[in-house]
């Protein structure tokens, strides 16, 4: 069976480096325009409900969360990443182009398409996503794995520092309630341009003895994650860290699709005003995101994430109960940031320490997969809003709902943390 071999004098050069984190900056463009901020509110104002972008994105996520898995292992056969990263990167653009340019004359056909175009955009951004994190043990030693992936997610965020920009000028020159879809097209073209350097300067996974992709391999690989899965109740702490992953995650990404909606909703904020919010966020998670990183390298993965899901937990109980703006939005800005970008960051170092080398692609499927499937949230978030009238009052529910993941989340986590420990002293 192919395994991938150390490539130590690759890691920590600085191109490398910077293609691969370039490419979470061209991302979070895409993850921060259509999933956060517009994408939704465009649906919602042709469809008048917000359950059609939340069973998109359910239907999205699900589906990536399905298939990474199969994908990762096929990646670490066949030495193909950048190929199936290239791919997904182009279908997602491609897709986010026709999310603008559609038409809407026709309601339900719009509604119809722009879902489908949603669709397919989220589902090849989330699928991206496992070949990107299978690059990250290749270009960085492991001394610098937690900075390396905190400078990802930190950088990430100057994506929607971009977006963000370009948001206010396109509204201040065509005024607060225009039209967002040139946005989307923007938006499309702005990922595959920011994403080029990654496709450039990071170098294919290094894979002994690789394996042509054909109907054998993705049989076998199959096969090979079924065993996988199988064998997860001996192997503990991945299992509990895994269970973990994915409640939190389900909190953040509620909280990312639905961020938007709940800035207007619950602190009537307009479109020039939730965007000036969304950039205050976005230079705090820049710089979390950077000291994180550090952390993490400092004080460990575990405790790093322990830390961010504290902060989150935090941020969620006194959004969902304060009445103040000003509170609501400075705990938005303060602690929110820790939770998104700490999380992801401890978690993807705290996967290498789980998983083995030579199948880091196939479980960092797996973790995509926690992160994917962990949808459930969006779509529950917003039929309780849709359910009891899409008030102020809805929305704080939904927030409040979201502790139901997010503590538990961090309780799996911990017990992980224990099992692992007590494995590495064994």
């Amino acid at each position: 069976m192919a395994t991938a071999q150390p490539s130590d004098g690759y890691k920590d050069r600085f191109r490398p480096t910077v293609g691969w984190v370039t490419y979470d900056l061209a991302n979070t463009i895409f993850s921060f325009m259509v999933v956060t901020a517009f994408g939704s509110v465009y649906l919602e104002k042709i469809a008048g409900k917000d359950v059609y972008f939340g069973a998109a994105n359910t239907i999205s996520m699900v589906a990536a969360g399905l298939l990474v898995p199969v994908l990762g292992a096929i990646s670490d056969r066949s030495g193909h990443s950048k190929k199936w990263i290239f791919a997904f990167t182009l279908i997602c653009c491609t897709s986010t182009i026709l999310y603008g340019l559609f038409p809407t004359g026709n309601r339900a056909l719009a509604i119809t398409m722009l879902v489908v175009f949603f669709v397919i955009a989220n589902f090849s951004f989330q699928s991206s996503l496992v070949f990107y994190n299978s690059f990250l043990p290749e270009l960085a030693s492991k001394k610098r794995l937690g900075f390396v992936s905190g400078l990802g997610i930190g950088v990430g965020y100057a994506g929607n520092i971009l977006g963000i920009a370009t948001a206010l000028v396109y509204f201040s020159i065509y005024g607060k309630n225009a039209n967002p879809w040139p946005l989307f097209i923007t938006t499309g073209v702005l990922f595959f341009l920011f994403a080029l350097p990654c496709f450039i300067w990071v170098r294919e996974r290094k894979i002994k003895d690789p394996e042509p992709i054909s109907g054998a391999l993705v049989g076998r690989s199959f096969k090979e994650l079924w065993r996988t899965l199988r064998s997860l109740p001996s192997h503990k702490a991945l299992m509990l860290f895994l269970i973990g992953n994915f409640l939190c995650m389900d909190g953040l990404n509620t909280t990312i699709v639905c961020a938007t909606r709940t800035l207007t909703e619950v602190m009537g904020l307009d479109k020039e005003a939730f965007t000036k919010v969304l950039l205050g966020f976005s230079v705090t998670a820049l710089a979390v995101g950077l000291v994180l990183g550090k952390l993490i390298d400092v004080i460990g993965s575990w405790k790093t994430f322990y830390i961010s899901g504290a902060a989150f937990t935090v941020a969620l109980i006194v959004c969902s109960l304060v009445q103040q703006k000003a509170i609501f939005i400075g705990t938005f800005i303060a602690l929110g940031p820790i939770g998104l970008a700490g999380i992801q960051a401890a978690g993807r170092k705290i996967l290498i320490e789980l998983a083995p080398p030579e199948k880091i692609g196939e479980y960092f499927g797996l973790f995509g997969l926690t992160n994917k499937v962990s949808a459930l949230g969006v779509l529950i978030f917003f039929i309780i809003t849709d359910a009891l009238g899409g008030d102020a009052f809805a929305f704080r529910i939904g927030l409040a709902f979201l502790l139901l993941f997010v503590v538990p989340g961090i309780i799996c986590v911990a017990f992980a943390g224990k099992a692992h420990r007590r494995t590495t002293e064994s």
